[in-house]
């Protein structure tokens, strides 16, 4: 769900507020996620842990799109509890060209990533482009994630 309604609503004026400043920054962007159910972080967790079979059955079971089994075998988060699940996080990313750039390979792309999570945070958000392990461009793991503070 994409929904900013189906956001807490502390978190969801953060998010109203981080977009505008995408907005008035000329930053393209998409608004990936919000809100989940248990049974799709359940389906995400599975992935990259479980067997294709599983995965496919627990994604079927979510409502969600089957995958390949090349990507099946890719963690996607570490989190079994998400603050999705409590509506406290927002996946947001930017748009190039009509897509999002997943691979960051350049010092372009990597900036990108890093202004954005910049006026994330700026909006109260934490952003998970600061967790640990870091890549060669010195951006976190779960670059398009935002959530509230506790």
């Amino acid at each position: 769900m994409n929904n900013l309604d189906a956001l807490l609503p502390s978190v969801k004026k953060m998010a109203l507020e981080f977009l505008k400043k995408l907005d008035l920054a000329g930053i393209k962007y998409s608004v990936i996620e919000t809100r989940r159910s248990q049974d799709v972080q359940d389906a995400y967790f599975s992935q990259g842990r479980d067997s294709p079979e599983t995965i496919a059955e627990k994604r079927k079971k979510a409502g969600l799109y089957a995958i390949s089994d090349a990507e099946a075998k890719r963690i996607v988060t570490k989190a079994k509890v998400s603050k999705h699940t409590s509506g406290s996080a927002v996946d947001i990313a930017p748009v190039i060209d009509g897509k999002i750039p997943w691979t960051v390979d350049t010092k372009k792309k990597a900036d990108l990533w890093r202004r954005m999570g910049e006026i994330g945070e700026s909006c109260g958000l934490v952003w998970g482009g600061r967790w640990i392990p870091l890549d060669s461009f010195g951006l976190g793991w779960d670059l398009p994630h935002f959530e509230g503070k506790e």
